[in-house]
């Protein structure tokens, strides 16, 4: 947690990357909440991965190998990405969560298989449970 342009997402991304590269993770999903970016040309508005619950599972399935499952409904998918997880060793990266408001990805997120880890940015905690949240706080000059 910080706030904007503390290095929150440069920070997160550099961890899963490490992670990846040691293998400790048989599965990495990564989704960005991220609805705009800074350019040359100023703030330009984006493409986010992660605009809906739906789009979060439908992440999950695809990267897990089970694409098929998109065409359930939103009630069975859930039921399945969770079934699909049970079990796996699986680090969730979500990026910029404050841009977040849906309720069902955060109740998600809460309550997912203790094989699942999740790695979350925002600039606020959104999150209610976190077993080792980490605030960065202001820059020093030092």
């Amino acid at each position: 947690m910080g706030f904007g342009g503390l290095g929150k997402t440069a920070l997160g991304t550099w961890a899963a990357l490490e992670m990846y590269e040691k293998k400790i993770f048989s599965y990495i999903i990564s989704a960005s909440a991220k609805d705009r970016e800074l350019t040359s040309g100023g703030i330009q508005r984006i493409e986010p991965t992660l605009s809906s619950f739906d789009a979060l599972l439908d992440t999950i399935l695809d990267v897990m190998g089970f694409p098929e499952q998109k065409a359930l409904t939103l009630d069975q998918k859930e039921a399945s990405v969770r079934q699909i997880m049970d079990g796996e060793n699986v680090l969730l990266y979500v990026d910029n969560l404050e841009t977040v408001d849906d309720p069902r990805i955060f109740s998600f997120l809460e309550n997912l298989p203790t094989s699942v880890r999740v790695l979350a940015t925002s600039r606020n905690a959104k999150l209610r449970r976190g077993i080792f949240p980490v605030d960065v706080g202001p820059m020093t000059d030092e």
